[in-house]
């Protein structure tokens, strides 16, 4: 009886095991998923940064021209 319940808790912790194993492979894909869609952001940022930088001297110009009309 004594090894029948030894076994029983064991096949109880490796099914256990299993179960946090498939729990965290799919939160790995989780993640990677999440860090594509964060890098993809970023560049997504980064350009329109670079937009902003690229159009700010148009823009001064433009309030400047505006000032002197």
């Amino acid at each position: 009886n004594s090894f029948y319940l030894g076994l029983l808790t064991y096949t109880n912790g490796v099914a256990s095991a299993a179960n946090g194993a498939a729990t965290l492979s799919s939160g790995a894909s989780d993640l990677k998923s999440g860090t594509a869609q964060l890098k993809a952001g970023a560049s997504s940022l980064y350009d329109g940064i670079l937009q902003l930088k690229n159009g700010t001297p148009a823009l001064i110009d433009g309030v400047t021209h505006l000032l002197y009309i």
